[in-house]
């Protein structure tokens, strides 16, 4: 199942345009928003200083966590933003998603998401092999489908809990 996951997933970057990511450094930036975080998470000075945050250029309004405390900032957020409240929010909504685990419990989910379609593409396949083509290619698309309904609800779940956690942080 990974690997037909991680072929797919290859198949994905290799038909897109690929760009690197431009990280920036800018030194007032990174204390204004090392002084916001720093009063968001007022008694936890320890986990303030395990965050790493990162602020990359780009025109598109977002941010996100990956693996480890890592929280990665658009600098179209920022400039987007009407003031230093909204992004204060963004990011509470962050640190909620790590002080989740959001991130590790992503991978359990996809992993438990993944075994439950694994019967459902075994069907397919049978069915390809036996003659069946139409109704294999039915099975695996009926697995990819409750994966990512599964992967969506979950998603939105995590979403919602962040956000409750966020005003919880504000």
């Amino acid at each position: 199942m990974k690997i037909i996951i991680s072929l797919l997933l290859s198949i994905l970057f290799l038909t897109t345009n690929a760009k690197a990511i431009e990280i920036i450094r800018d030194t007032e930036l990174e204390q204004f928003t090392f002084d916001i975080v720093s009063n968001l998470l007022d008694s936890n000075k320890q986990e303030l200083n395990e965050l790493n945050i990162y602020f990359i250029q780009s025109d598109q309004i977002n941010a996100f966590v990956t693996g480890g405390k890592n929280i990665f900032i658009n600098s179209e957020l920022i400039i987007s933003a009407d003031d230093y409240r909204e992004y204060a929010a963004v990011l509470a909504h962050e640190i909620a998603h790590i002080q989740g685990g959001h991130i590790f419990n992503t991978s359990i989910e996809i992993n438990n998401l993944s075994e439950k379609a694994l019967p459902i593409y075994l069907l397919g396949i049978i069915g390809v092999m036996t003659g069946s083509s139409d109704a294999g290619i039915a099975g695996v698309m009926v697995g990819q489908a409750s994966i990512n309904d599964g992967f969506t609800y979950y998603s939105r779940t995590q979403e919602a809990s962040a956000d409750q956690s966020a005003v919880r942080i504000l």
